[in-house]
């Protein structure tokens, strides 16, 4: 059937059929004829692009969220909105419409976060977010977070990466690598990373002066997992990817760790902003 034969059929016809495409391939449908123009533009279409959250997302919503149509919607909804007191920031994927969701420092259980000795709050121009936390000093390194699955999008695949920068005056961080693990429905996948930029000279120069040193601290810790080191980002931060999962249809709890509290070095120069849940494809 090519598109002149498309022409023929109802308009709902039409709207039905690419209501089973995906957001990117209806609008290009716009440009076959009127007729594919008027259908690509009904509700029939854009309500089964929008995630079957959608209104909890706009009853939640600290900014009105207002909309003339559900493709109005759609759009509305790739611009981050913020839910739950600003402490999540949810948007939509162009080309498919899937859920990222960003949980806020806030959002977080950060071990001594109330400690002003070990954890201080502040306001970042660079951060979505209201709040940030950076790590003064601690000797341990304990970040959780976790999240319903029916916030995010069902069957599909994601992964979790802890949004963060490291300071000028960064120490202690990347003498033993961070142990990482998500935890869906009780089965939980593990790995490491180290919190530093991607520096071949600054690890040459550890190994020469400080092997005996970091092989002793580096022996406390699980050999378990992939070894991973943070990535510079677009907008600035750094991220390490947690770990990776499949969201199901249903209803858990997902949960996700970063932590390093086997050294006794004193550690600092840590700045979080949250944790990131995207699609995988996503880049």
């Amino acid at each position: 059937m090519n598109y002149q034969d498309c022409n023929v059929l109802p308009e709902d016809c039409i709207s039905t059929i690419l209501s089973f495409t995906t957001p990117q391939d209806t609008c290009r449908s716009l440009s076959v004829s009127s007729l594919f123009h008027i259908a690509a533009d009904s509700d029939v279409v854009w309500d089964k692009f929008l995630p079957s959250n959608y209104q909890y997302i706009i009853s939640q919503s600290v900014s009105p969220i207002v909309f003339s149509s559900k493709k109005h919607l759609f759009f509305q909804l790739q611009n981050p909105t913020f839910i739950d007191h600003g402490n999540k920031m949810l948007s939509l994927e162009r080309s498919t419409g899937k859920i990222t969701c960003m949980l806020s420092a806030k959002e977080l259980s950060i071990a001594g976060s109330d400690d002003p000795m070990e954890w201080i709050w502040m306001s970042s121009p660079e951060s979505r977010f209201s709040d940030v936390a950076e790590l003064r000093s601690s000797t341990r390194l304990e970040i959780k977070g976790k999240i319903r699955s029916n916030t995010l999008s069902p069957k599909t695949n994601y992964a979790a990466y802890l949004v963060m920068k490291l300071t000028d005056c960064s120490y202690g961080l990347d003498s033993l690598p961070s142990e990482l693990s998500i935890e869906v429905r009780n089965k939980v996948s593990k790995s490491r990373a180290y919190l530093r930029r991607n520096d071949s000279k600054k690890q040459w120069l550890e190994q020469l002066y400080y092997s005996n040193r970091v092989q002793m601290l580096r022996s406390r810790v699980s050999s378990e997992g992939i070894e991973g080191i943070a990535q510079e980002r677009k907008d600035g931060w750094m991220e390490i990817e947690l770990g990776e999962f499949y969201n199901d249809v249903g209803n858990c709890e997902i949960k996700m760790s970063l932590m390093e509290v086997k050294g006794d070095q004193l550690k600092g120069g840590l700045v979080i902003e949250g944790i990131e849940l995207r699609p995988k494809s996503s880049k």
